[in-house]
């Protein structure tokens, strides 16, 4: 499994020296939850906060010209490309992520005549960075925004919709929010980190040490929190049998919203829900549907 919030799995099968290395890692934890367990729960607290290595790649939105954009939101320079005219929508990816896979929403809502725009978040894709975490993402989407001009709407994938729920509370302007496969809060996935690494019994250990890293209370992450004093449109889409990000984060997010509405998508998976023609016809409706 992978370490980090959400728990997302490689696409592609582990080879032998990965597989090694975390046979390493777990046994180098071991000895040092016997002899330092400060140590170990400061290493669980820091892969907790960095993101699987992955190969850059470009989005690319078949037929249309992407005008790639260089961006430094509070502090963090993230890449960023931009399709079409009109209203703006920015789209933010998930954790292990890039923005090439919010592509398919980017041609459908310049399609519809929109401006597309989606970055790599910090320590993602070609953005700098080896660590990075939601806290980092909330602060940097709302002077994000200002940069863009007026949101029409922002669009946000498993951690990014968690990433805009937070933002919006800390002042990110958009008229509507779409979220897909929304991820709800960290706590289970600290859990799994904990015993995956062999240290179930360092939690609330592991708890301190990333509140310290992030800088924020653990419950502060809880989305529901943070969604319940929000007034814009919110759309929550989301498969019922996700098995990266259960329904039920989605569903308590949208239940804590005032007035979102949450779309079923049965099939769909975590990934594939981003390309799923169900996906870009609910949200290119719903941004459509915001006020002008």
């Amino acid at each position: 499994m992978d370490l980090l919030w959400p728990a997302e799995p490689a696409r592609a099968p582990r080879r032998r020296p990965a597989a090694r290395g975390e046979r390493l890692l777990r046994a180098g934890l071991a000895l040092a939850d016997r002899v330092a367990p400060a140590v170990a729960e400061w290493e669980a607290a820091r892969l907790f906060t960095t993101p699987r290595p992955r190969r850059p790649r470009d989005p690319v939105v078949e037929g249309v010209d992407a005008s790639p954009r260089a961006f430094v939101a509070a502090g963090f320079p993230m890449v960023g490309w931009s399709w079409g005219e009109g209203p703006a929508v920015l789209l933010v990816h998930g954790w292990n992520g890039r923005a090439a896979d919010m592509a398919p929403l980017a041609g459908a809502l310049v399609r519809a005549g929109f401006r597309a725009v989606a970055v790599d978040l910090p320590a993602h894709g070609r953005s700098p960075g080896r660590r990075t975490s939601v806290a980092e993402w909330a602060a940097a989407l709302p002077a994000l925004g200002e940069q863009l001009g007026p949101l029409r709407a922002i669009v946000g994938h498993s951690l990014g919709g968690a990433a805009i729920t937070l933002a919006l509370e800390a002042g990110l302007r958009a008229r509507g929010a779409a979220l897909v496969a929304p991820a709800r809060r960290p706590h289970e996935y600290v859990a799994r980190l904990g015993t995956y690494l062999g240290l179930p019994h360092r939690l609330d250990g592991i708890v301190r040490r990333i509140e310290t890293r992030v800088g924020r209370d653990l419950d502060w992450f809880d989305t529901t929190r943070a969604a319940a004093g929000l007034a814009l449109p919110a759309l929550v889409l989301h498969d019922p049998h996700d098995d990266d990000v259960p329904w039920s984060h989605g569903a308590a997010l949208a239940e804590s919203w005032p007035g979102a509405r949450l779309v079923p998508t049965p099939g769909e998976g975590h990934y594939d829900i981003l390309g799923a023609d169900v996906t870009l016809e609910r949200v290119t409706e719903f941004v459509r549907g915001l006020d002008s």
